[in-house]
């Protein structure tokens, strides 16, 4: 058995995008949504133990990654300054080379749930 201390993970996402709306004339909108661009990230320094092995620490790393988005979700409009929203976002960051030492995609699958002024 071995234990893993540290190594916080940090992603910010650069992306171009586009958000497409499904034409309609009620409250409720459709809309889907696709980017790409790059993806900064940072594992914090960390170490592994082994029984018997304290381990060494592993230092401070940081890496680029290329991927792309893509999502769809609902806007509900509650006045013409109002709306709610829900949308949930695929996210597949490309391996940093294929058959290296980091050549495993990062993929994420996420929700959002919120509110819109339009102004």
């Amino acid at each position: 058995e071995y234990t893993v201390t540290g190594g916080d993970y940090g992603i910010l996402s650069m992306i171009v995008g586009g958000k497409f709306y499904v034409p309609s004339e009620g409250k409720l909108e459709f809309f889907g949504t696709l980017g790409g661009g790059v993806f900064p990230s940072t594992i914090g320094e960390l170490t592994v133990s082994l029984p018997g092995y304290g381990g060494e620490p592993r230092p401070k790393t940081t890496e680029e990654r290329f991927g792309y988005i893509v999502g769809g979700g609902l806007e509900f409009r509650l006045n013409p300054a109002l709306k709610v929203l829900g949308e949930l976002r695929f996210a597949d960051l490309f391996p940093q080379s294929e058959g290296g030492d980091n050549d495993t995609h990062l993929r994420n699958l996420s929700f959002r749930l919120g509110a819109r002024l339009v102004l």
